[in-house]
């Protein structure tokens, strides 16, 4: 009997493309896959999310600079600064900006110098079980496709049927989360009922 590919994505990226190609047979998409594993994925375009570890440095400032990790609200407790800093939804580049400007704000420095790196990739995981080799959690970074998602999973089972099941929950902006974000950056989220998607191949 035939068995059917399952996907669970939490936190996934909002208006992700499912996949970058029509799907053939198991055996013809597996050397597509294979291919794929190996590609490096660019993280500059990655937007940080809850339970993402951080390594920020502040130049001649040690008393900040260290590894934090995004609370479940999408905010950061750092040393010296008052209140909390809104991560989630930024990348790393918007952070340093971000972060700039509350330590010009505080008066801590007068020439901040910031940098900020994804140490650990926490917020984007998807599940893949089913007619799959390895049955895994893969941590997206960036817009990832369904045939990327396939390529950790090390392929499809020889005995693949033709249904893929993607189920994710709806996203929805936290409470208090800015109004102004734009539809590229909607800024910190929480999952919602989940939505499910069949593709038959």
């Amino acid at each position: 009997m035939a068995r059917i590919i399952c996907l669970l994505l939490l936190f996934f990226f909002p208006g992700a493309p499912l996949c970058g190609q029509e799907l053939q047979k198991s055996a013809d998409v597996n050397t597509q896959l294979f291919r794929l594993l190996h590609l490096d994925r660019a993280a500059h375009d990655y937007t940080i999310g809850p339970d993402d570890v951080l390594r920020i440095s502040v130049f001649e400032v040690p008393e900040i600079s260290g590894d934090y990790r995004v609370s479940s609200r999408g905010q950061l407790s750092l040393p010296l600064l008052p209140g909390k800093i809104l991560a989630a939804g930024l990348t790393a580049a918007e952070l340093e900006t971000a972060l700039e400007e509350s330590l010009l704000a505080s008066r801590l420095v007068n020439s901040p110098q910031v940098s900020v790196a994804v140490k650990e990739y926490r917020s984007h995981p998807i599940t893949v079980v089913g007619a799959v080799r390895r049955p895994t959690v893969y941590q997206a970074v960036g817009r990832t496709s369904l045939l990327e998602v396939l390529a950790h999973a090390e392929g499809l089972a020889d005995d693949a049927g033709g249904t893929v099941v993607i189920t994710r929950p709806a996203i929805r902006p936290l409470a208090g989360s800015p109004a102004d974000r734009t539809a590229g950056n909607p800024g910190p989220t929480e999952a919602g009922s989940p939505e499910t998607t069949v593709i038959r191949l």
